[in-house]
């Protein structure tokens, strides 16, 4: 075992009360009572890892359409203003025709 990762879990269990064998006990007692490993082990598909390096990709090479937050919700706003005009003159063309 990593020594560093060792004394950092020592410290870190010390912090919350506990030993390294009490949550190594706990570990061990569900393996008994669940017959099987307390959390899942599994591979992923090819397709899901691909897609994954994909997004993580697009999420890199891509940057946000706006610097701040302000800046977005002006668009928002602005986009919205725009809706709401096209549906008012479309109510008034149909109220128009009865």
């Amino acid at each position: 075992m990593d020594e560093k990762i060792k004394v950092q879990a020592i410290e870190t269990l010390a912090e919350i009360g506990l030993s390294v064998s009490d949550p190594l006990c706990v570990f061990l007692m569900r393996v008994v009572a669940e017959k099987q490993m307390p959390f899942a082990l599994k591979v992923t598909k090819v397709e899901t890892r691909d897609a994954i390096a994909e997004a993580n990709q697009i999420a890199l090479t891509r940057r946000a359409g706006f610097g701040t937050s302000t800046k977005l919700f002006d668009d928002l706003e602005k986009k919205l203003q725009q809706v709401s005009a096209l549906y008012c003159r479309k109510t008034q063309t149909i109220q128009s025709r009865f």
